[in-house]
This record gives C-alpha cells, sequence and structure tokens, in this order.
C-alpha cells in the first residue's frame, strides 16, 4: 500500500514538473520568436535608411541563438525515466541547469546590440536596437519605463495568476526596490498598521525599515 502512494505521490510530481517546464520553455521561445521579429525590423530599417547595420553584434546574437537551439533540442529529448527517486532528481536537475543557461543566454541575445537612448542623434551608424523606442516620447533608459521591464511584469502577472486587486512591480536593484516600499509605507500607512516580513529578510533592508517612525514590524 505504501508503495503504491509513493508511485501516485512520485507520478503527481512527474506531472506538476512538466507543467512547470513547458510553461518555462515555451515562454523562452516566445521571447526569442520576439528577438528574432526585432533584429528583422532592425535590419529592415538600417537597409531603408541606408544604415550601417551592427553586423558584428548581429553574428554574436545568432551564434548565440544556435546555442540555445542546441540547448531547447537537449531539453525536449531528455525525457524521465521510470528509475529510483534519485534518478529522476538528476533529470529535474539537468533540465533546471538547461532553463538556467537558456535565460542566461536570452540576455545576451539581442541586448548586447543596444547602445543608448533613441533620445540620441543617430549619424551614419545607429545607436539603437529595439524599434519600438524609436517611436517613444519619453527618455528610453532600462530603468524608466522600459518596455522589456513592462513586459516581464505582464508575464509575472500572469504567471502568478494575480488579479486586479494586485500590482506587480520590478525594480532594477534592491535599492530600487527598498525606495518603492519606503515610499509606499511614509505616504499611505499610519502609525497603527503593520508590516508583515518574510523570513530569512535582507538584513539591510529590516534595518532602514527599523528606524521608519511608528513602523511596527
Amino acid at each position: 500500500m505504501e508503495s503504491t502512494l509513493n508511485q501516485r505521490t512520485q507520478e503527481l510530481d512527474i506531472l506538476e514538473d512538466t507543467k512547470l517546464f513547458q510553461y518555462r520553455i515555451e515562454d523562452i521561445k516566445s521571447r526569442m520568436k520576439s528577438w528574432e521579429s526585432m533584429q528583422n525590423d532592425y535590419i529592415k530599417l538600417c537597409q531603408d535608411k541606408n544604415l550601417a547595420p551592427d553586423t558584428t553584434g548581429l553574428e554574436v546574437s545568432n551564434s548565440v541563438k544556435n546555442i540555445m537551439l542546441n540547448i531547447l533540442q537537449e531539453f525536449d529529448l531528455e525525457q524521465p525515466g521510470d528509475g529510483s527517486i534519485e534518478e529522476y532528481s538528476s533529470y529535474i536537475t539537468r533540465q533546471n541547469f538547461r532553463i538556467r543557461n537558456l535565460l542566461l543566454l536570452f540576455g545576451q541575445f539581442g541586448s548586447h546590440l543596444e547602445w543608448s537612448s533613441a533620445s540620441y542623434n543617430q549619424a551614419i551608424v545607429p545607436n539603437f536596437f529595439d524599434l519600438r523606442k524609436q517611436s517613444g516620447k519619453i527618455v528610453n533608459y532600462d530603468r524608466w519605463e522600459s518596455f522589456l521591464i513592462a513586459d516581464m511584469e505582464n508575464e509575472l502577472t500572469k504567471l502568478y495568476d494575480l488579479n486586479s486587486n494586485w500590482s506587480l512591480i520590478l525594480a532594477s536593484s534592491g535599492m530600487a526596490a527598498y525606495a518603492i516600499i519606503h515610499n509606499f509605507i511614509t505616504r499611505h500607512l499610519s502609525g497603527d498598521d503593520k508590516i508583515i516580513i518574510p523570513v530569512p529578510f535582507y538584513h539591510e533592508a529590516e534595518a532602514l525599515l527599523s528606524v521608519v517612525f511608528n513602523l511596527k514590524i
């Protein structure tokens, strides 16, 4: 009886792992297609405007893409066996390593082509990559109303299944994240309100919060 229960539990775990892997891989593939589309738009604009594209950057980007495709192929080919829990744990570890490296490579897929804000004058050599920034009226810095940050916030909102009562904000650094929390506390909370913090909690942020007037943690 115990053996049957363990088998059912392991089958449920495998099903949950499969769903999670499928979501993460499909997300990576979708983002790859988005970068490919952006690259094609970038090349077309350079051709239309008689600008010199960053050919070296494009070669590097294509090389990174080929490495990612090889890792994706390895990911799809390897399937969990019918062996022990130890063997399955090893399989999960390898798949997580592949996803981690795919995410790291994705960060290099197109971002290394980006030079500066589109607010700078363009000459013979384009100082931009993301064409969406060319039509924006704001200063296009990664830390200020970035399209990519907004896309990631939307994806994470869907992943965590957040409804309209919740908002998800990505910050560019730990200090920026703390500034958001501190501003909310000082503007919207009263002295009788309490804040519940997770454990473990970053000690510097806790030290800063602990000296806020009338704040109970």
